[in-house]
């Protein structure tokens, strides 16, 4: 069995060193799918149905987090009757505004990327409005995954697109999201627009540091700089959210980062927008398994216990713990004394901040959301993270910031579809009047 494992081993090696090099020739030879840029929606299209693969090297665990999960939807052929798919992106593909639709269409893409007898997927982006960085990043992350499968098994397969023909999505599609993953994209960055990229997996440290840096970018836009203290405080809260990432989705998790920033021309008010997520398991399966800590478990079914009552279709054990695992102090690993005793979620003070700061003199508000299993939590600033008589800061989605009250649930729901992972997901603005009236607070 084991030297079957490393035969398995070698030949993807093989394989995935074999799909890089043709992938450079192509490139050196320029026969890249181009993006076609005319006035018209349905001619702005971007074609790599040519392409057997791409030039960048992901791993298989993704989709095999995916397959355990249950991300597959079971029906989806009867649905097409066809080797040649059209999926219409919805017209509000966003984790934050829209998560159930957003996910179920990720689900329906990752089934038909990964069927052989799928043969070419167009995607029609002609009718979405809005999108987020975090449904971006996700559907890249599957589609990117996939296409080394295809061409590993040798199975023709080709990606098509249409494109709106103006605004943020198509900007988005061209400066971070698809079209530029694939490599396919020749249109230059627009001077407003500055990005980080998909970062995959990185060391905490290295994450931190290239998102706040990115942050620092978009401060100087609005003639604003962190200072040494700033830049540390946020540096931290990055590398905490990302460690968590990496500690706590399991065994097989992998994790992705990435920003996007704009410059509106009417006001000159900068909108930026992150995402952190990995796949692997939820926050509730985590605190499940076996290696949390007593001291964790114990204030849990608590919890529970106080709850119960209450728990029905729209409020439930999952949809609690995940709540409680954003408050100070609290983590799976936490013990009563010792070098743990102190470990808790820097999630939510790092969401807390961009809410403190992410407002415009225009009345636009930050908003931010957390996805994981089936739990979607929702981060306008109307709820915030508060110190109780403990002393201990929490946000309980209530009047009375208690957690032994039920929340509100306009802003904690159960989802139809559910992610295998995490993902946090910000959306803030930068207004340099704004940012000058919160000078010393």
């Amino acid at each position: 069995m084991k030297n079957r494992k490393k035969r398995s081993n070698r030949r993807i090696n093989y394989l995935t060193r074999k799909s890089e090099r043709i992938m450079k020739e192509l490139q050196k030879n320029n026969k890249l799918g181009k993006v076609q840029d005319n006035d018209s929606v349905e001619n702005s299209v971007f074609d790599k149905s040519k392409e057997v693969t791409h030039f960048k090297t992901f791993g298989f665990k993704d989709l095999e987090i995916l397959e355990k999960s249950d991300f597959k939807v079971r029906d989806v052929w009867y649905k097409f009757k066809t080797p040649n798919f059209r999926l219409n992106v919805p017209e509000n593909f966003s984790f934050t505004e829209n998560p159930d639709e957003s996910i179920g269409f990720l689900r329906n893409l990752f089934t038909l990327i990964l069927d052989k007898k799928t043969k070419e997927i167009q995607f029609d982006h002609s009718q979405c409005s809005e999108m987020d960085i975090a449904a971006s990043a996700v559907m890249d992350t599957i589609v990117l995954n996939s296409e080394k499968i295809h061409f590993i098994t040798k199975v023709p397969f080709g990606l098509r697109g249409i494109l709106p023909g103006t605004g943020y999505v198509r900007d988005l599609l061209l400066v971070s999201g698809i079209v530029k993953q694939l490599g396919i994209s020749k249109e230059p960055k627009p001077a407003h627009i500055h990005t980080t990229g998909l970062i995959m997996g990185e060391e905490s440290d290295v994450i931190a540091t290239k998102l706040t840096n990115f942050y620092k970018r978009s401060l100087k836009t609005q003639s604003v700089e962190l200072n040494d203290l700033g830049e540390i405080y946020i540096a931290q809260m990055i590398g905490e959210v990302a460690n968590n990432c990496k500690l706590h989705g399991g065994e097989m998790t992998s994790w992705y980062s990435q920003g996007h920033y704009f410059m509106r021309e009417n006001d000159s008010i900068g909108e930026c927008r992150i995402v952190i997520f990995n796949y692997g398991q939820s926050i509730y399966s985590r605190l499940k398994s076996v290696d949390t800590t007593r001291v964790t478990m114990i204030e849990l079914n608590e919890l529970t216990r106080v709850h119960k009552p209450n728990f029905d279709s729209n409020w439930n054990e999952e949809a609690l713990w995940t709540l409680y695992s954003l408050q100070d102090g609290v983590s799976r690993m936490r013990e009563e004394h010792g070098k743990n005793a102190d470990r808790g979620s820097g999630t939510m003070h790092l969401i807390d901040h961009f809410l403190e700061i992410g407002q415009s003199m225009n009345d636009e508000y930050p908003v931010m959301s957390l996805t994981s299993g089936r739990i979607h939590i929702t981060f306008d600033g109307s709820y915030r993270l508060l110190t109780n008589d403990e002393g201990r800061k929490v946000i309980a989605f209530n009047d009375n910031n208690d957690l032994t009250e039920k929340p509100n649930l306009d802003y904690i729901k159960i989802l139809e579809n559910g992610f295998p992972g995490t993902v946090i997901s910000m959306k803030f603005y930068l207004d340099k009047k704004f940012l000058k009236s919160r000078e010393g607070d």
